[in-house]
């Protein structure tokens, strides 16, 4: 799973996102996207559907390091609670 600050409108971030899937060999990580919903290019985020399909998780509107330790809490529990390791 990763986490990236996200710019739908920054070429470069979605370059990140294409090279990180030529390098792994498709074999890329879940993305949750930290990024300001109201500056959002949807066209951008279609792009970003079209490389990574599903491994798109979400879309992190709020910037706190609060949100970011609940989503990481959220994550383990769910984990411990669903997975059998």
């Amino acid at each position: 799973m990763a986490f990236m600050q996200y710019d739908f409108k920054n070429e470069n971030d979605l370059e990140i996102i294409r090279k990180s899937k030529e390098m792994l060999k498709n074999e890329i990580p879940v993305f949750n996207m930290i990024s300001n919903t109201s500056n959002n290019d949807f066209a951008g985020f279609s792009e970003v559907q079209k490389l990574i399909g599903d491994k798109m998780n979400s879309i992190i509107p709020e910037h706190t390091e609060e949100r970011y330790a609940e989503i990481i809490k959220d994550y383990k529990d769910y984990l411990n609670t669903n997975i059998e390791l």
